[in-house]
């Protein structure tokens, strides 16, 4: 609780500054600059980036704690954001709970800018902002990743965990055929007095047309499989096993499949327990060695 003061008592005697948008932005063209120069401007940009979202965010706080967006006949900050800013629905959420987390604690605005803390970690520290010892678990995630801060706050987490799902999601996408690229391309010429274009030909009498049969039908599309979401919570030892098992199957997976993982996984499974397909396989192993004996029999 003195830390949490202590933090308090500092903010406060902050006032939440932006940056003077008034200086003309420079352009480069970058491809002219030597290596050390690209990479000092990518560094400086990075930096700039860290400012504009600090700004940003703050500007936002402002916005909200004044409800300009409601005096202009919006509903919701969150409907102009993806409305009228067409932000997607995520930047939006993601903006609004950091502008309204710096209107509690503006060092996060600090945080923000100098690059301790990151957006969605803001995001996800939000959740536990009436908590009392608030301050010393923004201390805690300076610099973390994403998923170390999901794991400083997974035991507070009040929300019960997600319920065992399988839902339909769609069909697969359909293959996508290649064009075929004539080998010749033939234009019509253009007339010249050189090269004169012959005289169309008589067109013929009208009579009956003859009967001309239908063109073939394209061969139908075989249906596409449907798509299917699985989603389970686990423990974080299934968590190290699922790494184990994609470090095992990188050869096969190089993108760490979860779907191929646990489809072999599953076959395995089913191989080893069910016994219709334990028999099917000992039956398919007789005939594979009976007709090896047959061919065997049989002289050249």
């Amino acid at each position: 609780m003195e830390l949490f003061g202590t933090l308090d008592r500092m903010v406060s005697r902050r006032p939440v500054t932006v940056v003077d948008d008034s200086k003309p932005v420079k352009s480069v063209d970058i491809s002219e600059l030597t290596d050390e120069e690209v990479w000092r401007r990518f560094l400086s940009i990075a930096a700039q980036e860290r400012v504009v979202i600090g700004d940003l965010v703050a500007c936002l706080a402002e916005v909200d704690s004044r409800t300009l967006v409601r005096k202009r006949d919006w509903p919701s900050l969150f409907d102009y954001c993806v409305y009228a800013l067409h932000w997607s629905e995520s930047a939006a959420y993601r903006r609004i709970r950091a502008a309204r987390a710096v209107r509690r604690f503006p060092i996060i605005l600090e945080m923000l800018r100098d690059g301790r803390l990151h957006l969605e970690g803001v995001v996800i520290l939000h959740a536990f902002i009436e908590d009392g010892d608030f301050a010393s678990l923004l201390l805690k995630a300076v610099g973390m990743t994403t998923k170390s801060i999901e794991r400083l706050v997974a035991d507070r987490r009040r929300d019960p965990p997600v319920r065992d799902s399988i839902r339909f999601v769609g069909v697969a996408p359909p293959l996508i055929k290649t064009a075929e690229v004539p080998s010749l391309l033939e234009f019509p010429p253009s007339p010249s007095p050189d090269f004169p274009i012959p005289a169309a030909a008589p067109s013929p009498a009208v009579g009956p047309s003859p009967i001309v049969a239908p063109p073939p039908r394209p061969p139908e599309e075989p249906p596409r499989p449907r798509l299917v979401r699985v989603g389970f919570t686990a423990d974080e030892d299934l968590h190290r096993l699922v790494l184990h098992a994609q470090q095992l199957m990188r050869h096969k997976y190089p993108d760490g499949s979860l779907e191929g993982i646990f489809r072999d996984a599953l076959l395995l499974l089913i191989a080893k327990k069910d016994l219709g397909v334990r028999a099917a396989a000992a039956a398919a192993r007789r005939m594979r060695r009976k007709n090896k004996r047959t061919s065997a029999a049989i002289p050249p």
